[in-house]
């Protein structure tokens, strides 16, 4: 049978670290020769690269950061990596992190950019992102020639890759009912989760420090990603589900949709508002394949999100979009010349695939 662009081809291991290649060949795998596929490891800490240079590697690594593995390119998107108790582990040390292209910060507070200075410095990559995240980490100590401001509107090229900066909005969640819900979390948080020992909270603090509050962030230091690859493969990312801007919708009008939209789920506590705040942005761009970020607990400000209303929401109204929650570090492989998709070593696969 001959493989269409959009056939997709799901292989779920469940036993991955006990299958040797051609067993992996025999069940159909299409990236079973790929090393990149069948590993926990990330490639900014020592692992490999994709050989195939028609493949993409997505990992998730909590809240809204990603690492993606094209050819010779290691993009990370967002850098908040420390954690502090009780939070779960990410499985790895960022402090590793040796292996960079570029940054991409999407927003400049604490839990999407607090180690972007440091894995910058480590690694030698350039961070772009919007005024505030420019002004962040030039104080924090970073190079002038390793910040790159953005507001909207610029292409950066890589082997391979073109990315644009389009100027997106942070949540906006004003008001007393906001309010009247960060409290009641922090009551159920207090009642249920054992509280941080002294110095388990200056460590949170420390973290907290490690982010800009500009209020300039909301409306001018937001930027979505969209990274174009050679063969017209797009991947389109944000951090923070706010209003559309005027930015988007224009970009949509030069492309008909996105192969993967990696969408903000975050924000308002409950699944249900929430998806009215993340369903305008994916219905926009179109996404064959769609990655909820930012759903997971959040250094005590958020709570775990269920992906499956959004799932749901998703399925009833983009019946043709394909929805994955990853789990942390678990590679999510695509060939953008096929669209053929493999989520590796410790991850069940799509939810709510049909």
């Amino acid at each position: 049978m001959q493989i269409t662009r959009w056939t997709i081809s799901l292989v779920v291991c469940l036993v991955p670290t006990m299958m040797s290649a051609s067993a992996q060949q025999s069940s159909g795998n299409p990236f079973s020769r790929e090393a990149a596929c069948r590993t926990l490891e990330l490639a900014s800490t020592g692992g490999p690269l994709p050989a195939d240079r028609n493949v993409v590697v997505l990992r998730w690594l909590a809240t809204s950061n990603f690492e993606i593995a094209y050819r010779d390119n290691v993009f990370l998107l967002d850098t908040y990596y420390d954690r502090a108790a009780p939070a779960r582990p990410l499985g790895f040390d960022f402090k590793r992190m040796n292996k960079a292209t570029a940054i991409f910060v999407g927003h400049a507070h604490s839990d999407h950019a607090s180690d972007a200075v440091a894995v910058a410095q480590q690694t030698g990559a350039r961070v772009f992102g919007g005024p505030p995240t420019y002004d962040f980490v030039r104080a924090g100590g970073l190079p002038e020639k390793q910040a790159v401001l953005t507001r909207g509107g610029e292409t950066f090229k890589f082997n391979g890759v073109t990315v644009q900066a389009i100027l997106a909005h942070h949540s906006d969640r004003p008001g007393d009912q906001f309010r009247q819900a960060g409290e009641g979390f922090r009551q159920i948080t207090g009642a249920l989760i054992r509280p941080r020992t002294a110095e388990e909270q200056a460590h949170a603090t420390a973290i907290g420090a490690r982010g800009s509050r500009d209020p300039s962030l909301a409306k001018q230091g937001t930027i979505a990603y969209l990274f174009t690859f050679d063969n017209g493969f797009r991947v389109y990312y944000q951090d923070s589900a706010g209003p559309l801007t005027e930015a988007q919708m224009e970009l949509m009008k030069t492309i008909p949709n996105v192969d993967v939209a990696i969408v903000p789920y975050q924000g308002f506590y409950l699944s249900e508002p929430q998806i009215l705040a993340t369903m305008p942005l994916i219905r926009l761009v179109k996404p064959r394949i769609v990655v909820p970020n930012h759903h997971d607990e959040t250094g005590g400000s958020f709570p775990d999100l269920a992906t499956e209303p959004l799932f749901m929401a998703i399925r009833d109204g983009l019946p043709g979009t394909r929805t994955y929650s990853l789990l942390y570090r678990s590679p999510m492989c695509i060939n953008t010349s096929t669209g053929q998709v493999f989520v590796g070593p410790g991850d069940a696969g799509p939810t709510g695939r049909r």
